[in-house]
């Protein structure tokens, strides 16, 4: 099981172009898309993800800056994840939660702490004890991956406390473009794949466990 992962989009049709043109080329099994795929405009959105939807299959969740209508669109083929739980194979599932911690900027799609936890502690329900991959938009606070330009961190502290409690196998996330690279909560490795419109991306693969690599376009 190969994955390519992608994040913050933000309108980039040269990003999602080109993110195709790799998951054809290195024979990716399912494409994972983690948020601001546009700027709170639909339609947009839904054209770019169409794009990946020629090549593989798609996952996908709303970042907070995308079209409150992603929170609950969904499609056949391109399938969104916040708040739910979804098999990537026989032993392994994945849960998504879109959106982000309350920003200063007063983006689309913005939660309370509070209101992360509640909906981690639902959507979890539906992992039945099986291995999971953790998708989300925002990162967990207070790590190397969330850490901004200006040494604030930007991630959720829910996050970080779900990752603890629940030791999913891995983490990948976005949202702090800068912050790109690999923590470590436990044993669980948290990946912020850093943004595709500045040419990044992640492959992850399983035999028996999860590896990652991070590249450039």
């Amino acid at each position: 099981m190969r994955i390519l992962v992608i994040s913050d989009i933000h309108g980039s049709r040269n990003a999602v172009i080109k993110s195709a043109e790799i998951a054809s080329r290195k024979k990716i099994d399912l494409i994972l898309v983690l948020g601001d795929i546009s700027h709170n405009d639909f339609e947009e959105a839904i054209s770019l993800l169409e794009i990946l939807a020629k090549i593989k299959k798609v996952f996908f969740i709303p970042g907070n800056m995308d079209s409150k209508k992603l929170l609950t669109w969904t499609r056949d083929n391109i399938v969104n994840i916040h708040c739910k739980v979804e098999a990537i194979n026989n032993d392994q599932k994945i849960l998504g939660i879109g959106g982000s911690s309350i920003t200063p900027f007063n983006t689309s799609i913005e939660f309370k702490e509070e209101d992360i936890a509640t909906k981690l502690d639902e959507s979890s329900k539906y992992l039945e004890g099986k291995k999971f991959i953790f998708a989300s938009h925002c990162p967990p606070r207070n790590t190397k991956i969330d850490e901004t330009n200006f040494g604030m961190h930007g991630g959720s502290t829910s996050i970080y406390k779900f990752i603890a409690q629940e030791k999913p196998d891995m983490n990948v996330c976005g949202h702090i473009h800068e912050a790109f690279g690999i923590d470590y909560i436990g044993d669980t490795i948290i990946v912020n794949t850093g943004a595709a419109k500045d040419s990044r991306y992640a492959i992850i693969e399983s035999d028996q466990y999860w590896k990652f690599n991070l590249y450039n376009f």
